[in-house]
Order: structure tokens, then C-alpha cells, then sequence
């Protein structure tokens, strides 16, 4: 079983508003995994996030340590992995948490810092950037990403909890200028408000995944980015 149902946040989320996630990211958790038992599913994949940790981690979170959760969807996907770890000592499930970075590709939602970059340079607009832009994303390519769950259902692989990521952070201004010169709407990158100084950084360490799945990102995001613009150049051709 792969697990990617879920609730994501939202902007309009309240800080205690832990509630909205139950139903999605762990009622459905559970009934799943109760099929999976009764169906005598060997292998079981759930999708994760980056959300589980926060700036109280220290940078690049590694998969090892205590998470602190960001917010209370990340809070939801930390309550999800311990309840499969929970359950899966009765049972001879093998689990696998896949902390997920923030994905781009064709698809995805486009309140996503990267994936609203992308919708402006489409449309030549520009890139306008607010205060430190040194900040940096964990950004990874969705065929990263498929390549991890596949890895994930080898036979060899033990179960555990890996992180998914580029292994490295992107900062906002180094992703709004690739995807300018990807798209071809260079030279249209404003900043408003500059500000300078220390950022908290936003990278996820993955060597287990490396060591234990052999599993490597191999798109990167210049990469990734022209295979998303190929896609999306096909997507149009196929609706014309």
C-alpha cells in the first residue's frame, strides 16, 4: 500500500486548529491499515512531510532526531507515523515514512512558492520577491519522489522513517531566477522591501535514504524545471 490521501494546510488554518486534519490524516489512516491487515499487505508507504519538523530542529534535520512539528498539520503526519508504528508491532507490516520535501511538478497546487513562480513567468509577469530572499526551500522534483516510493517497495528495504528531499535548500531568489530562465522571462525578478541577515535554514539530511533505499535525487531543480515546462508544453498540445 502507497498512502498519499491526506489534508494539507492551508493559509486560512488556525493555529489550534488541529481537528480539520483528523479525519483525512488519521481516520483514514486507520481504516486503511486495518484493510492492509486483513488483506496480509506486506509493505506499507506513507507519504510524510517536511512539516514534522521546525527551526526548533537543528538544520539539515536529520531523520534520527525528535521532530518538533511546524504547524498542526505537520503535528497530524508525526501522530500518523507513530501510529503505524504503533500498530505495526502486532502485525508483520513493514512501515515506511517518507518525509517528503516541497514537491514541484505538473500538478501541483499553485500556492506553493515555487509552482506561483512558475504561473507568473508563464505569463512573462514578474517574479516579485518580499524582504530576505536568502531564505531557502527543500524543493524536489515529483520523479524524485515517485523514484522513493518505488525504492520504498523493494523487498530489500527494512521499513523506517527516511527523509525525501534535494538534500540541499534552494533560497527564494536562486528558485525565482531559474525558473525565469527556464520559462524565458529572464530579467524580471523584482525584491520589494529587502531585508539582509540571518535566515533559518529548511533542508532535510538524507543519507539513510541514500544508504538504506539507494535512493539519490538526480533531477535537481534546473533540471526538474525544464522537464515541468516539457509537461506542461505536452499537457497543451494534447488539449488542442
Amino acid at each position: 500500500v502507497i498512502h498519499l490521501a491526506g489534508r494539507r494546510s492551508t493559509r486560512e488554518d488556525g493555529p489550534f486548529s488541529l481537528s480539520i486534519f483528523t479525519d483525512a490524516n488519521l481516520k483514514i489512516l486507520e481504516d486503511l491499515f486495518q484493510s492492509a491487515t486483513h488483506n496480509n499487505v506486506g509493505s506499507y508507504v506513507f507519504a510524510s512531510s517536511i512539516a514534522v519538523y521546525s527551526p526548533r530542529n537543528q538544520c539539515p534535520y536529520r531523520d534520527q532526531d525528535i521532530p518538533h512539528p511546524v504547524n498542526n498539520y505537520g503535528l497530524s503526519k508525526l501522530l500518523a507515523e507513530q501510529c503505524l508504528d504503533l500498530w505495526a508491532r502486532n502485525t508483520p507490516i513493514a512501515i515506511t515514512n517518507l518525509r517528503l520535501a516541497a514537491i514541484f511538478g505538473y500538478g501541483e497546487r499553485n500556492s506553493a512558492v515555487l509552482m506561483k513562480f512558475v504561473g507568473e513567468a508563464l505569463e512573462k509577469r514578474p517574479l516579485i520577491l518580499t524582504g530576505n530572499t536568502a531564505y531557502n526551500i527543500d524543493q524536489v522534483y515529483i520523479r524524485d519522489v515517485t523514484d522513493a516510493f518505488l525504492a520504498s517497495l523493494e523487498g530489500t528495504n527494512p521499513g523506517g522513517t527516511f527523509n525525501i528531499g534535494a538534500g540541499q535548500g534552494y533560497t527564494v531568489a536562486q528558485i525565482a531566477e531559474s525558473i525565469n530562465e527556464v520559462f524565458g522571462n529572464t530579467d524580471n525578478v523584482v525584491v520589494r522591501d529587502p531585508k539582509t541577515g540571518k535566515v533559518s535554514q529548511n533542508f532535510m539530511d538524507i543519507e539513510r535514504a541514500k544508504s538504506i533505499l539507494g535512493w539519490s535525487p538526480k533531477w535537481g531543480l534546473d533540471r526538474g524545471l525544464k522537464d515541468f515546462l516539457a509537461a506542461i508544453r505536452n499537457n497543451e498540445t494534447d488539449n488542442s
